[in-house]
């Protein structure tokens, strides 16, 4: 298909995926995008490359690395799905073999 999970690079792009979100009652849960964690540095998994993590939006408190295994990145949605809170669709690291739901995108290919 051509897609990878999302990355979000810049404030603008953060900002756009959270209202989006918040619009669309079916992603108001925890959903994966392209970040992990490597010896304490956090990329992008890219289409080409891996590139570093430059513009970060963390959830009060993250990342926390719980049981030193925390290695992948998630939006978190807190509170009850209904009423946002200070730390609805902010960045989260979690458990890698976790069951969420996941955003991706796909980069259009030039002809």
């Amino acid at each position: 298909m051509g897609g990878h999970l999302a990355v979000l690079e810049s404030k603008e792009e953060i900002i756009w995926m959270r209202g989006y979100r918040a619009y669309h009652s079916i992603l108001r849960e925890r959903s994966w995008i392209g970040g992990f964690e490597r010896n304490g540095v956090w990329y992008w998994n890219g289409l080409i490359a891996d590139s570093p993590i430059l513009t970060t939006d963390w959830a009060t408190g993250q990342p926390d690395n719980q049981g030193g295994r925390q290695d992948c990145l998630n939006l978190f949605a807190n509170g009850d799905g209904r009423h946002p809170t200070d730390d609805w669709y902010h960045f989260d690291d979690d458990y890698c073999d976790n069951t969420l739901a996941y955003i991706c995108e796909k980069v259009p290919i030039n002809d």
